[in-house]
This record gives structure tokens, sequence and C-alpha cells, in this order.
């Protein structure tokens, strides 16, 4: 499962296995290190969380989520022309063109 070239700072998303929630999608910094693992249904809710500041659809200033199966919480602090991801200690800044790249990827990967 990839985005697209150069988009989302290098972060990657894989699949896993979680003996008591199933299949979980890994959103990990390069280096693969430190990332969260997500359920579908919080890789959906991340991805709309995204998708809505993007499009101008929400004025939340900060998205959170601390996800079940992982120890790597998730925040997001909404900026003029991007967002500020951390994933447990990694951080990074998406621009918009990014951002939408990550909640395409994690919607695609949350329903499939």
């Amino acid at each position: 499962m990839s985005m697209s070239a150069g988009a989302a700072d290098g972060l990657s998303l894989t699949l896993a296995t979680h003996p008591a929630f199933g299949r979980l999608i890994v959103l990990a910094p390069p280096g693969g290190g430190g990332g969260a693992r997500l359920t579908a249904q919080e890789a959906l809710t991340l991805s709309r969380a995204l998708a809505a500041v993007r499009a101008g659809r929400s004025a939340e200033r900060e998205i959170y989520l601390s996800p079940i199966a992982s120890n790597a919480d998730v925040l997001g602090a909404v900026e003029d022309d991007g967002v500020r991801l951390r994933l447990g200690e990694f951080e990074t800044r998406l621009d918009w063109s990014a951002v939408e790249a990550l909640a395409a990827a994690l919607a695609t990967a949350a329903e499939s």
C-alpha cells in the first residue's frame, strides 16, 4: 500500500494483524519505527478528519486519535498551509497536497 511519490513526507501504510483486533493499518514514519497501528474504523476516522480540514469543512485546529492497538498517539496541528503531524515521537509537516494524499490512502486502506 503506498501513497503518491513524495506525498505525506515519506510516511508509509502497511497491513498487520493483531490477535484481538484483526487487520490493522500501520501508519509509519520513514524507517518504519514508532508508527501508529490503526483499526479500519480509526483509519477511516483519521482520513475523514484530515479531508475535512483540507477542504475547509472543519474549523478544528487539532486532530487527536489514541489508537486502541498502538502506543503511539496521532496528533495533527492544523496550520494555514497544512498539518503538522505527530506519531509518537516522530513529527513531520504535511502541506495540503500531502494531507490530501494521506487522507485518500487511509480511506482506501480502511475500506479494502
